[in-house]
């Protein structure tokens, strides 16, 4: 309630009564003119001005001044200022408008009606439950708050058992029961069988309570346990009326039927037994074994090692005539054997011998060196020659050692020449009047000189260095290609120029670190020859078929890092070229020359300028653009040759009219890279690429040959040459094999024309003659 209003509503009806009373009459104590005391002139006694006559000058006629007073603060209480909201019970906080009714006999709600929605009368009781039948009971349920309680105290139906009550409350006692006591029996056909409830209580199991298959005393043979006892048919063979299948069906034979008439199998009907074994190809017997055991007609042959032999069995075709395995291991077609025996089955034993047991004759030859010796006979036949003395590897000693009447002839066994370093490897000195002559100029072949001057990657001295006093070789990097678009490996290279035929002797790449000047990857060209179109080019190990192909070199060195680094060409520890590329920062190190070049972006390479120049600077000597690798590739034709023991085999590649070791017509390892165009070193030319003597391999080739025959022998060179081995060719043609052979080679055989390739009509010929000399 809003006391200060209320405190001057009093206040004004107490002045008031004061001031219309004072003098206990009527006048105009307000000087307004009027009877009454409120000085507003209207004359109806109040203060208002308002007209209402009520004094609270509100204008509704109510006489008060609009308060709501809400004594137990549940927000709804009493006075004009309520709007509608009047609380009916304003002392207690659970009475207010729209309040939930309590069944209380109160109203709670202030809706003008008590105990609304209640269900019942508080405290009162009802009946509950199914029924009172049987076994079964009533309870109660009690009215709590308006509304029955749970039902108290009642017993329901329950599944009907054996005890003479109406367990479920039905009106009838001991009927339809879902459990029941089982029988005795229980295997068979008992399975399942329940006793009968009588009065209350469970009857023992008697004949009638088990099926009508059930016997006391097992006899029926219909898969049952009549009996009960876990035993199905006992005494029973088989079931009556069933049918099976009887007998065999191996090999010939095949099954029939038997039936069952009172538990017992009958006979076995509409079978077909084993019989006999026959040679025929059938299993008659039955075992899963044909034509056995058979013993087949006498053999046309019967005499000597024949006697007994039988025909064998051809299976289909029955018993087959007598081959000469079915004669045994000592029979011969025709005699050989000097054994005592009559081996051909003529009756005549050991005909055709050569000697007779215990004779002597003489053996060998007394030509030369030779000494003769003896032969004995031995099981009919003439023994190994015994104390002779054979022929022996010609020397030069005037005598004839290999005994052919002839002294001093080749093949012979030549000592090597004093020099064996270089051209001189493998040279040999010459006999001359039964006497070996020490080795000059000529016996060291065509590349030797006594003091070196020629510039040309070999040993000419044979002192064991090569080109001693040359210059550096005449070789610059022409062109590198070290980042290539999504991942270097298949085409990146290192591409270098010079003079056709320069010797790179003693010479390496060297790639440098531009991090901090390391080297990181060498690449070895010691011995490696500018190709015949001036370009020598180096691929990467993972490089693809085509840049192998193209390839001079393949090396693990040929993909470069990313800029900035450097590569070096060095040669006998003499910087011969260097290029460095990208941009070198500080603390970089640059190992190129001048300036650096351009850095190409992937898929482009750095390349020399066309005249290929050297100013000193890179920056002016090398652009980037796309890639142009250039080297000497596939030859179109190659001689490659393997032999199988380690000794020394050569292979020899002439050009038509060429004698054998003659130069520069036959290409071998004392003239392995003759001039055959031209000019030196042309395509045209033939290089004996590898020169080995164990095992091999040796190959040659020539890039681009004219039109031409070319020869190709092998000689068996080693001074351990009668010890055999096998040698194999193989000659490719424009990439493709075009003739593959393997020769025995000793010291009979140590020469061997394969055959010859003729250019002009794609055509190889193979030979295969062999000879002690050369051919």
């Amino acid at each position: 309630m809003d006391f200060v209003k209320l405190g001057n509503v009093v206040l004004v009806l107490l002045a008031l009564c004061v001031a219309g009373c004072a003098s206990g009459s009527v006048g105009d104590d307000d000087a307004d003119g009027d009877a009454d005391a409120d000085a507003d002139g209207d004359g109806d006694g109040d203060a208002d001005a308002d007209g209402d006559g009520d004094g609270d000058a509100d204008g509704d006629g109510d006489g008060d001044a609009d308060d709501c007073t809400d004594l137990d603060e549940d927000g709804f209480g009493t006075g004009d200022g309520c709007e509608g909201q009047t609380d009916c019970d304003d002392t207690n906080i659970d009475i207010y408008p729209g309040a939930p009714e309590e069944c209380d006999e109160i109203d709670n709600s202030c809706d003008d009606a008590v105990d609304e929605g209640c269900g019942c009368e508080e405290g009162t009781a009802i009946e509950c439950g199914e029924t009172d039948e049987g076994a079964c009971a009533l309870g109660e349920q009690l009215c709590e708050g308006g509304e029955y309680g749970e039902c108290m105290n009642t017993v329901g139906p329950s599944d009907e058992k054996c005890n003479g009550l109406d367990d479920d409350c039905d009106g009838d006692t001991d009927e339809d029961m879902e459990v029941r006591e089982p029988c005795a029996l229980q295997e068979g056909v008992c399975a399942g069988t329940v006793a009968t409830c009588d009065g209350g209580e469970w009857a023992d199991c008697d004949w009638w309570s088990y099926p009508e298959e059930y016997e006391d005393v097992e006899v029926s043979c219909d898969r049952l346990d009549n009996d009960c006892n876990g035993s199905v048919d006992e005494g029973c063979e088989c079931i009556d009326g069933e049918v099976e299948p009887c007998g065999s069906d191996e090999g010939s034979c095949a099954l029939g039927t038997r039936t069952c008439d009172d538990g017992e199998w009958g006979d076995c009907v509409d079978d077909v037994g084993p019989t006999d074994e026959r040679c025929n190809a059938l299993d008659d017997d039955c075992d899963g074994q044909t034509d056995e055991e058979l013993v087949g007609p006498p053999c046309e042959l019967q005499a000597g090692v024949c006697q007994g032999s039988t025909q064998a069995c051809g299976g289909e075709d029955g018993f087959v005539e007598c081959d000469a395995a079915r004669y045994g291991a000592d029979y011969e077609e025709e005699e050989t054997a000097c054994d005592g025996l009559d081996n051909d089955c003529d009756g005549d034993p050991d005909e055709g011998c050569e000697c007779a047991p215990g004779a002597v004759r003489a053996c060998g030859s007394d030509i030369g060196a030779c000494v003769s010796g003896e032969q004995h006979c031995v099981d009919g036949h003439w023994g190994d020659c015994e104390n002779d003395l054979g022929p022996s590897p010609e020397d030069c000693n005037a005598l004839d050692d290999d005994c052919d009447d002839q002294v001093n002839e080749e093949p012979m066994i030549h000592p090597l020449c004093e020099l064996q370093l270089g051209v001189c490897a493998g040279a040999e000195q010459t006999c001359v009047a039964s006497e070996w002559v020490p080795c000059d100029q000529w016996d060291y072949g065509w590349n030797y000189q006594i003091e070196e001057t020629w510039c040309d990657g070999l040993d000419n001295d044979c002192d064991g260095s090569r080109d001693e006093g040359c210059p550096p070789p005449a070789v610059v990097i022409s062109e590198v290609y070290y980042d290539e678009a999504g991942g270097d490996g298949a085409h990146v290279f290192i591409e270098l120029h010079g003079t056709v035929g320069a010797a790179m002797v003693e010479c390496a790449l060297e790639a440098v670190n531009g991090a901090n000047g390391g080297v990181y990857a060498t690449i070895d060209l010691d011995g490696q020859r500018i190709g015949a179109d001036g370009y020598f080019l180096i691929v990467d190990d993972g490089a693809n078929d085509t840049m192998t192909a193209l390839s001079d070199l393949v090396s693990a060195g040929g993909d470069l890092q990313n800029g900035p680094d450097s590569l070096r060409l060095v040669c006998r520890d003499v910087q011969v070229d260097a290029v460095g590329y990208g941009t070198v920062g500080e603390g970089e190190v640059f190992a190129g020359e001048g300036s650096p070049a351009v850095d190409a972006p992937a898929g482009q390479s750095i390349s020399r300028n066309a005249s290929f120049t050297d100013t000193g600077d890179n920056s002016v000597d090398f652009t980037a653009g796309a890639p142009t690798p250039r080297g000497r590739g596939e030859p179109q034709l190659l001689a490659r040759l393997t032999w199988d023991a380690g000794f020394d085999v050569d292979l020899h590649f002439m050009r038509s009219g060429a004698a054998f070791r003659s130069s520069p017509g036959d290409c071998y390892y004392a003239n392995r890279n003759p001039d055959w165009g031209v000019a030196a070193f042309a395509d045209d030319d033939p290089r004996l690429e590898r020169d080995a003597s164990s095992f091999g391999p040796e190959r040659t080739a020539i890039v681009a040959p004219v039109d031409d025959t070319y020869r190709i022998e092998v000689d068996y060179y080693s001074s351990s040459w009668g010890d055999p081995l096998n040698a194999t060719i193989e000659v490719y043609w424009e990439g493709s094999l075009v003739h593959s052979a393997t020769q025995a080679l000793d010291a009979d055989h140590r020469y061997w024309l394969a055959g010859s390739m003729d250019t002009a009509s794609d055509t190889f010929t193979p030979d295969g003659t062999t000879s002690p000399n050369p051919i």
